[in-house]
């Protein structure tokens, strides 16, 4: 048995069963021993994030459960929540394994929601009276293309996709009433009789 794994268990042995409310000592013996406990580890769950990122621990002897916060999905982009890996050490064993637990945290704030009435209704009075706007391209009296990025830049994927087909659906049916309909990506023409 290795020391560090050796001064976690007697770290242990004092600390009543239940949760653990200060795990800054636990965090660093964890860390410590880490690469000597058994199991299987991924390799990118390093004794560094154990150590820096443990919460919500909890001592049932002999285990000790608790949580790691990962950041992948926010590193890569395109997520504002991280996930929340359960796991579980078995002291007297010296090993650890992933627990079942596995949630996501919002980490990064949500878009609020965007309300795209006001923005159709801009394209469709800049189309129908010709007036000038920065989405709005013309190509003919008869046909105009609309820039949708102009209007609902990217942000996450998820949320600009979903922004800009409702965007794209409300502009359709408003468009369809006036008259014109979409004739390929993007362009609008006037309905022919």
């Amino acid at each position: 048995m290795s020391p560090a794994i050796e001064a976690l268990r007697v770290y242990l042995t004092v600390i009543p069963a239940g949760a653990i409310k200060d795990t800054d000592e636990l965090a660093s013996l964890l860390g410590s021993c880490w690469d000597d406990l058994s199991g299987d580890k991924p390799t990118d769950i390093t004794a560094f994030k154990v150590s820096s990122r443990l919460e919500q621990a909890h001592w049932q002897p002999p285990l000790i459960t608790f949580i790691v916060e990962r950041h992948g999905a926010i590193v890569a982009g395109g997520s504002k929540r991280a996930e929340c890996q359960g796991w579980v050490v078995d002291i007297e064993a010296a090993s650890v394994r992933r627990d079942l637990i596995n949630r996501s945290r919002l980490v990064v704030p949500q878009d609020k929601p965007l309300d795209v009435k006001p923005l159709v209704a801009e394209v469709v009075n800049a189309i129908l009276n010709n007036q000038p706007h920065k989405a709005v391209v013309r190509k003919s009296d008869a046909l105009f293309k609309v820039e949708v990025a102009e209007i609902i830049p990217s942000t996450v994927a998820a949320t600009t996709s979903k922004r800009r087909k409702r965007f794209w659906e409300a502009l359709d049916e408003s468009m369809l009433k006036h008259g014109w309909q979409r004739q390929g990506r993007f362009v609008y023409g006037k309905q022919k009789p």
